[in-house]
């Protein structure tokens, strides 16, 4: 393992406009836990290539990769 963080809209395949890679969803990254591991995507617009320096953004992340270990969904409500 090497980072903590969220799956974020597994409905929607683009992700900063683009479309995500097939066998990839989005992620964020909350904690790091091995930061100088290589990201198997990285984003190069933002110089962000390892773990440690894509906190708080978003990332495309292989499904093969992904260990979910605690599931929450949040859901908007509005009274009409």
């Amino acid at each position: 393992m090497v980072a903590h963080g969220k799956l974020h809209n597994i409905k929607s395949g683009t992700l900063h406009g683009r479309s995500l890679p097939n066998g990839h969803v989005k992620v964020s990254v909350d904690i790091v836990v091995e930061p100088n591991v290589s990201l198997p995507i990285p984003n190069v617009d933002d110089d962000i290539m390892t773990i440690g320096q894509a906190i708080g953004t978003f990332m495309a992340w292989p499904i093969n990769l992904l260990q979910v270990v605690d599931v929450v969904c949040l859901y908007n409500y509005t009274n009409s």
